[in-house]
Parts: structure tokens; sequence; C-alpha cells
């Protein structure tokens, strides 16, 4: 596999993304110009990162709503879980 582009295989089927379109993907939407003029492998890299970051965000929330539901009494967790999510 070379660096401008990746290999991906799903239900037995090969899918080629190139870095524009899976950081497209990852923002919901056209490039930035000054972001689409890096290089393929470059906003590969960047789409990567960006999808471990919100990754993190995500699980650094759930941690925290979880903490906040710990402050509350026994008796209301399980409404507000239900709830909250």
């Amino acid at each position: 596999m070379n660096d401008d582009a990746r290999t991906h295989r799903h239900d037995g089927r090969s899918h080629r993304h190139d870095g524009r379109s899976r950081l497209r993907a990852e923002l919901g939407g056209d490039l930035p110009a000054g972001v689409a003029e890096l290089r393929d492998a470059e906003l590969s890299d960047l789409a990567h990162a960006i999808g471990e970051a919100r990754a993190r965000q995500g699980e650094a929330l759930a941690r925290a709503g979880d903490r906040a539901l710990d402050r509350l009494p026994r008796v209301l967790r399980a409404v507000v879980r239900r709830t909250a999510r």
C-alpha cells in the first residue's frame, strides 16, 4: 500500500479511499482552501488524526457524564441515564 491511498476491506470487498475524501468525510463537507493544498498522504494523516481525536473526545465525554451521574442520589441515576442516552 502506498502513502497516498488506503485500501480497506469491508464485507469481503476492497474499498480505496484517498486522503481528500477521507478528510471530507471527517469534516462533513468541503475542505478549506489552505487544507486542500496539502498532499494526499498529508490529508490522509490529518483525517486519521481528526478521527482519533474525536474518538478520544467521545470517550472523555462519556467518562465525564458517568462521573456527573455518580454525584446524583442512587434513586435518580437510572432515570437520568435512560433520559440522557
